[in-house]
């Protein structure tokens, strides 16, 4: 990750309504697993996943469908 990647402040979407709403780190289910490089970081704002959550996540689970050609 190069030092021009920087952790998300906020992002906002739209409610049901069509409402503006934010959504903020603290509240995400957002995490980083062995992110390196000068733009990595480990703070309260990246939560990191550990080895044994990490495990839990392979390329066929989060891509179920894809096929590489």
């Amino acid at each position: 990750m190069d030092d021009h990647i920087y952790g998300w402040d906020k992002m906002s979407g739209k409610d049901k309504q069509g409402e503006k709403i934010w959504f903020y780190p603290q509240d995400s289910r957002f995490f980083e697993a062995n992110s390196q490089g000068p733009g990595a970081e480990i703070n309260e704002g990246r939560r990191q996943l550990s080895a044994a959550q990490l495990q839990a996540f392979t390329l066929p689970m989060i891509f179920p469908d894809w096929t590489v050609q």
